[in-house]
C-alpha cells in the first residue's frame, strides 16, 4: 500500500479512503505547535495516563508513525510536509497502550491538521525495474 497525498502532482488515479468520523477514535485534548528549534532531535514519548508526547517531527513522520508506514510508501508530498516540524501533546481517556493512540494520531492529522489521503497500490522494485 502506499498513501499518496491529496493535491500532489500528477496522481495516479487514487481512490479516496472514506471515514465516518463518529466511529474514529480521538484525543480528549491535543496541542500542535510548530517546532522552530532548528535542531535533529525527535521524540516520540508515550507517558502513562494515557499521554502521547511528540517532539519535532515532520508532518511525513506523523503520517508514517500514525499508519504504520515506510517513508517510501508515503508519495506526492510536498516539501513543507518534511521540511516543517511539529511538537504535540495528546491525552487519551484512560491508559490505552500507544498502540491504541495511533488511530487517534490518524483523527488528529485528519481534523486538525486537515490533511486528505488517498490510497493507492503501487509496484514498488527495489532494483527499480
Amino acid at each position: 500500500m502506499t498513501l499518496a497525498i491529496a493535491g500532489a502532482q500528477e496522481p495516479a488515479t487514487p481512490i479516496e479512503v472514506l471515514v465516518a468520523t463518529s466511529s474514529l477514535p480521538a484525543f480528549e485534548v491535543a496541542s500542535i505547535k510548530l517546532n522552530k528549534s532548528a535542531t535533529f532531535f525527535q521524540m516520540i514519548k508515550p507517558v502513562a495516563g494515557g499521554r502521547l508526547a511528540l517532539t519535532n517531527l515532520s508532518v511525513e513522520s506523523l503520517i508514517e508513525l500514525a499508519y504504520h508506514l515506510k517513508d517510501f510508501q508515503v508519495s506526492g508530498a510536498p516539501p513543507w510536509l518534511i521540511s516543517e516540524r511539529y511538537d504535540i501533546e495528546a491525552k487519551a481517556e484512560g491508559n490505552p497502550q500507544f498502540s491504541a493512540m495511533l488511530p487517534m494520531l490518524q483523527t488528529l492529522l485528519r481534523d486538525r491538521m486537515q490533511l486528505k489521503f488517498h490510497n493507492e497500490s503501487a509496484d514498488l522494485c527495489p532494483d527499480g525495474g
